[in-house]
Protein backbone atom coordinates (compact mmCIF):
# COMPACT_ATOMS: atom_id res chain seq x y z
CA UNK A 1 0.00 0.00 0.00
CA UNK A 2 1.37 3.38 -1.05
CA UNK A 3 0.78 6.30 1.34
CA UNK A 4 1.50 10.01 0.95
CA UNK A 5 2.15 11.59 4.37
CA UNK A 6 1.39 15.32 4.16
CA UNK A 7 2.01 18.22 6.53
CA UNK A 8 0.94 21.46 4.84
CA UNK A 9 0.84 23.35 8.18
CA UNK A 10 4.38 23.81 9.41
CA UNK A 11 4.60 23.62 13.21
CA UNK A 12 8.03 23.40 14.79
CA UNK A 13 6.69 21.20 17.59
CA UNK A 14 5.50 18.57 15.12
CA UNK A 15 8.93 17.39 13.98
CA UNK A 16 8.97 14.58 16.54
CA UNK A 17 5.28 13.81 15.99
CA UNK A 18 5.71 13.39 12.26
CA UNK A 19 8.73 11.15 12.71
CA UNK A 20 6.86 8.92 15.18
CA UNK A 21 4.01 8.34 12.74
CA UNK A 22 6.10 8.05 9.59
CA UNK A 23 8.37 5.49 11.27
CA UNK A 24 5.38 3.55 12.60
CA UNK A 25 3.78 3.40 9.15
CA UNK A 26 7.05 2.18 7.63
CA UNK A 27 7.55 -0.41 10.36
CA UNK A 28 4.07 -1.78 9.62
CA UNK A 29 4.99 -2.45 6.00
CA UNK A 30 3.54 0.55 4.19
CA UNK A 31 5.37 2.35 1.40
CA UNK A 32 5.45 5.93 2.71
CA UNK A 33 6.16 8.94 0.52
CA UNK A 34 6.48 12.43 2.00
CA UNK A 35 5.14 15.94 1.38
CA UNK A 36 6.69 18.20 4.04
CA UNK A 37 8.15 21.68 4.39
CA UNK A 38 11.83 22.34 3.69
CA UNK A 39 12.62 23.09 7.35
CA UNK A 40 10.77 19.97 8.49
CA UNK A 41 12.67 17.82 6.00
CA UNK A 42 15.97 19.28 7.22
CA UNK A 43 15.25 18.04 10.76
CA UNK A 44 14.12 14.54 9.80
CA UNK A 45 16.37 11.58 8.88
CA UNK A 46 14.72 10.65 5.58
CA UNK A 47 16.58 10.71 2.28
CA UNK A 48 15.72 13.09 -0.55
CA UNK A 49 14.31 10.30 -2.71
CA UNK A 50 11.61 9.60 -0.07
CA UNK A 51 10.00 13.00 -0.75
CA UNK A 52 7.55 13.40 -3.59
CA UNK A 53 7.33 17.11 -2.88
CA UNK A 54 9.12 19.52 -0.55
CA UNK A 55 6.94 22.52 0.29
CA UNK A 56 8.69 25.93 0.08
CA UNK A 57 9.23 27.53 3.47
CA UNK A 58 7.68 30.78 2.27
CA UNK A 59 4.25 29.19 2.83
CA UNK A 60 4.79 28.49 6.53
CA UNK A 61 2.51 30.01 9.15
CA UNK A 62 3.58 32.92 11.34
CA UNK A 63 2.23 33.88 14.75
CA UNK A 64 -0.27 36.71 14.74
CA UNK A 65 -1.16 36.53 11.04
CA UNK A 66 -4.27 34.31 10.75
CA UNK A 67 -5.46 35.65 7.39
CA UNK A 68 -2.03 35.51 5.82
CA UNK A 69 -1.54 32.02 7.21
CA UNK A 70 -4.72 30.76 5.59
CA UNK A 71 -3.66 32.23 2.26
CA UNK A 72 -0.31 30.48 2.65
CA UNK A 73 -2.00 27.20 3.55
CA UNK A 74 -4.04 27.40 0.34
CA UNK A 75 -0.85 28.11 -1.60
CA UNK A 76 0.82 25.10 0.03
CA UNK A 77 -2.13 22.87 -0.87
CA UNK A 78 -2.07 24.15 -4.45
CA UNK A 79 1.69 23.53 -4.58
CA UNK A 80 1.17 19.92 -3.53
CA UNK A 81 -1.58 19.46 -6.12
CA UNK A 82 0.60 20.87 -8.89
CA UNK A 83 3.64 18.71 -8.08
CA UNK A 84 2.14 15.33 -7.18
CA UNK A 85 -0.28 12.95 -8.90
CA UNK A 86 -2.46 12.34 -5.85
CA UNK A 87 -4.42 9.52 -7.46
CA UNK A 88 -1.21 7.45 -7.56
CA UNK A 89 -1.55 6.84 -3.79
CA UNK A 90 -3.76 4.35 -2.00
CA UNK A 91 -4.08 6.66 1.04
CA UNK A 92 -3.40 10.29 1.88
CA UNK A 93 -2.61 11.00 5.55
CA UNK A 94 -2.67 14.67 6.56
CA UNK A 95 -0.62 15.21 9.73
CA UNK A 96 -2.38 18.43 10.82
CA UNK A 97 -5.02 20.52 9.12
CA UNK A 98 -7.13 23.64 9.18
CA UNK A 99 -10.85 23.19 8.52
CA UNK A 100 -11.31 26.33 6.42
CA UNK A 101 -8.42 25.80 4.01
CA UNK A 102 -8.69 22.05 3.56
CA UNK A 103 -12.44 22.46 3.19
CA UNK A 104 -11.94 25.03 0.43
CA UNK A 105 -9.23 23.04 -1.33
CA UNK A 106 -9.45 19.34 -0.42
CA UNK A 107 -6.63 17.28 -1.85
CA UNK A 108 -8.92 14.29 -2.31
CA UNK A 109 -12.28 13.03 -1.09
CA UNK A 110 -11.00 10.10 1.00
CA UNK A 111 -8.22 11.69 3.08
CA UNK A 112 -7.16 10.46 6.54
CA UNK A 113 -6.98 13.55 8.74
CA UNK A 114 -5.06 13.47 12.03
CA UNK A 115 -6.96 15.61 14.54
CA UNK A 116 -5.07 17.53 17.22
CA UNK A 117 -7.53 20.10 18.57
CA UNK A 118 -10.01 19.89 15.70
CA UNK A 119 -12.75 18.27 17.81
CA UNK A 120 -13.13 21.54 19.72
CA UNK A 121 -14.23 23.17 16.45
CA UNK A 122 -17.22 20.87 15.94
CA UNK A 123 -19.30 23.36 17.93
CA UNK A 124 -18.34 26.16 15.53
CA UNK A 125 -21.00 26.63 12.86
CA UNK A 126 -18.56 27.12 9.98
CA UNK A 127 -15.73 24.78 10.98
CA UNK A 128 -18.07 22.12 12.31
CA UNK A 129 -20.03 22.28 9.09
CA UNK A 130 -16.85 21.74 7.10
CA UNK A 131 -15.91 18.69 9.19
CA UNK A 132 -19.34 17.12 8.69
CA UNK A 133 -19.28 17.83 4.94
CA UNK A 134 -15.78 16.31 4.61
CA UNK A 135 -17.00 13.22 6.42
CA UNK A 136 -19.93 12.88 4.00
CA UNK A 137 -17.44 13.11 1.12
CA UNK A 138 -15.53 10.13 2.53
CA UNK A 139 -12.80 11.58 4.77
CA UNK A 140 -11.59 9.64 7.81
CA UNK A 141 -10.61 11.22 11.14
CA UNK A 142 -7.75 9.97 13.31
CA UNK A 143 -7.77 10.83 17.03
CA UNK A 144 -5.56 9.71 19.91
CA UNK A 145 -8.03 8.37 22.49
CA UNK A 146 -11.69 7.76 23.32
CA UNK A 147 -12.12 11.21 24.86
CA UNK A 148 -11.05 12.89 21.62
CA UNK A 149 -13.33 10.57 19.62
CA UNK A 150 -16.45 11.34 21.68
CA UNK A 151 -17.34 14.74 20.10
CA UNK A 152 -17.11 13.25 16.61
CA UNK A 153 -19.47 10.45 17.57
CA UNK A 154 -21.84 12.91 19.25
CA UNK A 155 -22.05 14.93 16.02
CA UNK A 156 -22.78 11.86 13.93
CA UNK A 157 -19.31 11.71 12.36
CA UNK A 158 -18.44 8.28 10.99
CA UNK A 159 -15.04 6.81 10.06
CA UNK A 160 -13.24 7.85 13.27
CA UNK A 161 -10.10 5.85 14.11
CA UNK A 162 -8.16 5.86 17.39
CA UNK A 163 -4.39 5.76 16.97
CA UNK A 164 -1.93 6.36 19.81
CA UNK A 165 0.06 9.59 19.67
CA UNK A 166 3.25 7.62 20.27
CA UNK A 167 6.56 8.42 21.96
CA UNK A 168 9.79 10.01 20.84
CA UNK A 169 13.04 8.14 21.35
CA UNK A 170 14.52 8.71 24.82
CA UNK A 171 16.56 11.88 25.05
CA UNK A 172 20.35 11.56 25.04
CA UNK A 173 22.02 12.59 28.27
CA UNK A 174 24.67 15.23 27.74
CA UNK A 175 27.20 13.38 29.93
CA UNK A 176 25.39 14.40 33.10
CA UNK A 177 26.02 18.14 32.69
CA UNK A 178 23.78 20.14 35.04
CA UNK A 179 22.00 23.05 33.30
CA UNK A 180 23.19 26.32 34.86
CA UNK A 181 19.72 27.35 36.03
CA UNK A 182 19.46 24.12 38.07
CA UNK A 183 22.77 24.44 39.93
CA UNK A 184 22.45 24.76 43.68
CA UNK A 185 19.20 22.76 43.89
CA UNK A 186 18.80 19.14 44.99
CA UNK A 187 16.02 18.52 42.49
CA UNK A 188 13.95 20.22 39.79
CA UNK A 189 10.26 20.21 38.85
CA UNK A 190 9.94 21.30 35.22
CA UNK A 191 6.88 22.59 33.33
CA UNK A 192 8.15 22.11 29.73
CA UNK A 193 5.18 23.75 28.01
CA UNK A 194 4.85 27.52 27.64
CA UNK A 195 1.09 27.21 28.25
CA UNK A 196 0.81 27.06 32.04
CA UNK A 197 -2.58 28.02 33.46
CA UNK A 198 -2.19 31.60 34.78
CA UNK A 199 -4.62 31.21 37.70
CA UNK A 200 -2.76 28.13 38.88
CA UNK A 201 0.60 29.91 38.71
CA UNK A 202 -0.90 32.73 40.81
CA UNK A 203 -1.95 30.09 43.33
CA UNK A 204 1.57 28.64 43.45
CA UNK A 205 2.98 32.01 44.49
CA UNK A 206 0.27 32.50 47.13
CA UNK A 207 0.56 29.05 48.75
CA UNK A 208 2.99 29.54 51.67
CA UNK A 209 3.19 25.88 52.73
CA UNK A 210 4.09 24.81 49.19
CA UNK A 211 6.75 27.51 49.05
CA UNK A 212 8.17 26.28 52.35
CA UNK A 213 8.13 22.67 51.14
CA UNK A 214 10.10 23.64 48.01
CA UNK A 215 12.67 25.48 50.15
CA UNK A 216 12.99 22.66 52.72
CA UNK A 217 13.53 20.03 50.03
CA UNK A 218 15.88 22.14 47.90
CA UNK A 219 13.46 21.99 44.99
CA UNK A 220 13.37 24.40 42.05
CA UNK A 221 10.04 24.81 40.25
CA UNK A 222 10.93 25.81 36.71
CA UNK A 223 8.28 27.38 34.48
CA UNK A 224 8.27 28.84 31.00
CA UNK A 225 6.60 32.05 29.76
CA UNK A 226 6.46 34.70 32.47
CA UNK A 227 3.59 37.17 32.81
CA UNK A 228 4.43 40.72 34.01
CA UNK A 229 3.02 40.12 37.52
CA UNK A 230 5.32 37.15 38.16
CA UNK A 231 8.87 37.57 39.40
CA UNK A 232 11.51 34.92 40.05
CA UNK A 233 11.84 33.74 43.63
CA UNK A 234 14.42 31.44 45.15
CA UNK A 235 12.18 28.41 44.52
CA UNK A 236 10.13 29.41 41.44
CA UNK A 237 11.94 30.60 38.35
CA UNK A 238 11.04 31.27 34.72
CA UNK A 239 12.75 30.54 31.42
CA UNK A 240 11.73 33.17 28.88
CA UNK A 241 14.32 32.55 26.18
CA UNK A 242 13.68 30.16 23.31
CA UNK A 243 15.24 26.83 24.25
CA UNK A 244 17.34 24.88 21.82
CA UNK A 245 16.35 21.23 21.49
CA UNK A 246 19.53 20.22 23.31
CA UNK A 247 18.85 22.60 26.23
CA UNK A 248 15.22 21.47 26.43
CA UNK A 249 16.22 17.82 26.55
CA UNK A 250 18.87 18.37 29.21
CA UNK A 251 16.41 20.26 31.42
CA UNK A 252 13.90 17.45 30.93
CA UNK A 253 16.44 14.77 31.84
CA UNK A 254 17.74 16.67 34.86
CA UNK A 255 14.23 17.11 36.29
CA UNK A 256 12.95 14.59 38.78
CA UNK A 257 9.29 15.45 38.05
CA UNK A 258 7.48 16.83 35.00
CA UNK A 259 4.59 19.22 35.69
CA UNK A 260 1.67 19.88 33.35
CA UNK A 261 -0.85 22.60 34.18
CA UNK A 262 -2.87 23.55 31.11
CA UNK A 263 -5.75 26.03 30.97
CA UNK A 264 -9.29 25.33 29.77
CA UNK A 265 -8.26 26.40 26.28
CA UNK A 266 -6.45 23.08 25.92
CA UNK A 267 -9.36 21.03 24.62
CA UNK A 268 -9.77 17.62 22.96
CA UNK A 269 -6.07 17.07 22.38
CA UNK A 270 -3.15 15.34 24.03
CA UNK A 271 0.13 16.65 25.36
CA UNK A 272 3.29 15.65 23.55
CA UNK A 273 5.11 16.32 26.82
CA UNK A 274 3.23 13.45 28.48
CA UNK A 275 4.61 11.01 25.90
CA UNK A 276 8.12 12.46 26.31
CA UNK A 277 7.75 11.71 30.03
CA UNK A 278 6.92 8.07 29.28
CA UNK A 279 9.82 7.77 26.82
CA UNK A 280 12.23 9.11 29.46
CA UNK A 281 10.61 7.29 32.43
CA UNK A 282 9.80 10.52 34.27
CA UNK A 283 7.01 10.79 36.89
CA UNK A 284 4.45 13.52 36.31
CA UNK A 285 2.11 15.82 38.24
CA UNK A 286 -0.89 17.00 36.22
CA UNK A 287 -3.40 19.75 36.97
CA UNK A 288 -6.80 18.10 36.52
CA UNK A 289 -8.06 18.50 32.99
CA UNK A 290 -10.43 16.19 31.09
CA UNK A 291 -8.12 16.12 28.08
CA UNK A 292 -5.30 14.73 30.25
CA UNK A 293 -7.15 11.96 32.09
CA UNK A 294 -5.48 9.43 29.80
CA UNK A 295 -2.21 10.05 31.68
CA UNK A 296 -3.61 8.27 34.75
CA UNK A 297 -3.05 4.98 32.92
CA UNK A 298 0.66 5.68 32.53
CA UNK A 299 1.59 5.48 36.26
CA UNK A 300 1.18 3.34 39.36
CA UNK A 301 -0.21 6.41 41.16
CA UNK A 302 -2.76 9.06 40.22
CA UNK A 303 -0.73 12.02 38.88
CA UNK A 304 -3.68 14.42 38.88
CA UNK A 305 -4.26 17.25 41.36
CA UNK A 306 -6.88 20.00 41.55
CA UNK A 307 -5.01 22.91 43.16
CA UNK A 308 -1.77 23.95 44.86
CA UNK A 309 -2.74 22.22 48.12
CA UNK A 310 -3.28 18.91 46.32
CA UNK A 311 -0.02 19.39 44.42
CA UNK A 312 1.75 19.68 47.78
CA UNK A 313 0.06 16.48 48.97
CA UNK A 314 1.07 14.68 45.77
CA UNK A 315 4.69 15.79 46.13
CA UNK A 316 4.74 14.57 49.73
CA UNK A 317 3.21 11.26 48.61
CA UNK A 318 5.94 10.83 45.98
CA UNK A 319 8.56 11.51 48.67
CA UNK A 320 7.24 8.48 50.56
CA UNK A 321 6.59 6.16 47.63
CA UNK A 322 8.49 6.78 44.40
CA UNK A 323 6.01 6.97 41.53
CA UNK A 324 6.65 4.60 38.65
CA UNK A 325 5.77 4.71 34.97
CA UNK A 326 4.01 1.42 34.12
CA UNK A 327 3.81 1.70 30.31
CA UNK A 328 6.61 1.74 27.77
CA UNK A 329 7.08 3.57 24.52
CA UNK A 330 6.46 0.26 22.75
CA UNK A 331 3.04 0.02 24.42
CA UNK A 332 2.11 3.39 22.89
CA UNK A 333 3.31 2.78 19.33
CA UNK A 334 0.79 4.08 16.74
CA UNK A 335 -1.06 1.18 15.12
CA UNK A 336 -2.17 1.77 11.53
CA UNK A 337 -3.23 -1.78 10.74
CA UNK A 338 -6.82 -0.54 10.18
CA UNK A 339 -5.69 1.10 6.92
CA UNK A 340 -5.62 -2.30 5.27
CA UNK A 341 -9.35 -2.70 5.89
CA UNK A 342 -10.64 0.90 5.83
Amino acid sequence: MKILFIDYIFQKGHVHFNRIHIDSLKAQGYEVRLALYEAMAAQLPYTADEYDVVIPQRYEQRDGHPLRNRINFLRALRYIQSHVRLDDYDKLIVSSWDEVTLGLLPLRRDMYLICHANAANLANRVKGGVIRRMNRLGCHFIVFNDYMAAPFTAHGIRRVHIVSHGCVAPFTDGQGAIPDICKGYRRVIFHPSTKADAAFVDELFAHERLQRYLADTGTLLLLRHRQPRWADTEQIRFIEAQLSMEDYEQLFLHSYLILLAYSDGFAYQVSGVSYEAVANRKPMAILQHPSLNYCKGFYDYDPRFANAEELLELLQQLDRIAGRCIVTAADLTPDYSFLRHA
